[in-house]
């Protein structure tokens, strides 16, 4: 099975490009007999080629930063409850980041459990409103 020679990623015999980075076909090399199939990337041209398409943290968007879905979460635990509802919709939405990178020159960003929580928290309240609502419209 042939590799792509740009980003290494093993590609189908009928394929006319890579689907990882996007090469033609005549980027792609068979591969070799032995123990070792893939072809070598040295660790320096992997690491920039991960931080070529770094966002840095100063064009992230002030909504997308750490500490300001930090005081939205802070300030809706202390009973705004529309605040935390935007944290969790940032957070539901799209990526929040650190101002601090991983070894591969990448922001590092909010997990995916923090995702699952927000959902959550804002399905919960929703839920809370709605039933509010109902006992409201019923009295």
């Amino acid at each position: 099975m042939p590799y792509c020679t740009e980003c290494g990623a093993e590609v189908s015999d009928t394929a006319n490009f890579c689907t990882e980075c996007g090469s033609n076909r005549g980027s792609l090399v068979s591969g070799a007999s032995g123990i070792e199939d893939k072809p070598f990337l040295p660790e320096q041209e992997f690491v920039t080629k991960q931080s070529n398409q770094t966002l840095r943290y100063e064009d992230v968007h002030w909504n997308r930063k750490s500490w300001f879905n930090s005081l939205l979460a802070l300030f809706g635990f202390l009973g705004i409850s529309p605040l935390i509802w935007w944290c969790c919709i940032n957070l539901i939405t799209g990526d929040v980041y650190y101002n601090s990178y991983d070894e591969y020159g990448n922001l590092r960003k909010w997990s995916k459990a923090n995702k699952v929580f927000a959902f959550i928290l804002l399905a919960w309240s929703i839920l809370w409103i709605l039933l509010y609502a109902v006992f409201i419209a019923s009295a």
